[in-house]
């Protein structure tokens, strides 16, 4: 007689080597998702807690000119700001000018009192005049600043900001 299949003890020991690699895939895929959530986690919750401490640690005090308004922000807490997104907002609040201290267009249009450094040193104080777009903004009512924090070896914005009536 000639046999055309394999034998049950060959069977049943691929079916186990087969169930164990799979598991361990599934493990070693698992870990990596589980880390992978963990540290952005981690970081989310860190910068968080930095931004919420910058916030309430940040006095900012605005006055506008004819076509600029400046901001003399002091920075009361122990951590450096490392640079910072200014909003300029029209009467009514529904136009808005924004100034990225990170981009070059818009580091055109901020002038600083001392230095060309954006970056506000911890328990130190800076003026920015911001020379808003005339045809954007014709009366200027409000300032909203969102601080940038250093984290590990990135530059991460805050998602919120502080705001000022001018």
């Amino acid at each position: 007689m000639r046999k055309k299949g394999i034998s049950p003890l060959l069977a049943t020991v691929l079916i186990i080597g087969f169930t164990i690699v799979l598991a361990a895939l599934l493990i070693q895929w698992g870990g990596g998702l589980f880390k992978s959530i963990q540290e952005e986690t981690d970081e989310t919750s860190q910068l968080n807690i930095a931004c919420t401490d910058l916030l309430t640690g940040l006095e900012v005090n605005p006055s506008k000119g004819e076509d600029f308004v400046n901001l003399v922000i002091d920075n009361t807490k122990n951590r450096a700001i490392e640079g910072f997104v200014f909003r300029v907002y029209n009467q009514g609040e529904t136009v808005v000018d924004v100034f990225d201290t990170t981009k070059s267009e818009d580091q055109a249009r901020i002038e600083l009192q001392e230095g060309n450094e954006y970056r506000l040193e911890a328990n130190n104080l800076k003026t920015y005049k911001l020379l808003y777009d005339t045809e954007k903004i014709t009366n200027p009512v409000k300032v909203g600043v969102k601080p940038m924090v250093k984290l590990a070896s990135r530059t991460e914005q805050c998602s919120r900001e502080t705001a000022k009536e001018i």
